[in-house]
């Protein structure tokens, strides 16, 4: 016997299941987003700031006139089609993108 390596099974850890699900797209500073400011009858484009965390942003958004404003703390909606009023989501060409 001497000589002979014990062989060890090793296992692989089993992951603990996530309470709330992983975001479509992870949000990271640069990436563009639709805002809605509730001003216009469409959504503003925006690029994101600063990442609090997978929902929660600051943006630079330009509105209907073109005025360049910011918005922080902005819930990212990644469940909705369009994004609620206060809220941004990604882009429609985004979340296919995402699903493939």
């Amino acid at each position: 016997m001497a000589g002979k390596k014990k062989e060890v099974e090793t296992i692989a850890p089993i992951k603990p299941k996530a309470t709330k699900s992983e975001p479509v797209i992870k949000p990271t500073i640069g990436r563009v987003v639709l805002y809605n400011d509730g001003k216009s009858d469409q959504p503003c484009a925006a690029q994101i700031a600063y990442v609090h965390n997978d929902s929660c942003i600051n943006i630079s958004y330009i509105d209907q006139f073109g005025n360049s404003l910011k918005a922080l703390n902005v819930k990212l909606n990644d469940t909705q089609d369009t994004p609620l009023v206060g809220e941004c989501g990604w882009m429609p060409y985004q979340m296919e993108q995402a699903k493939k």
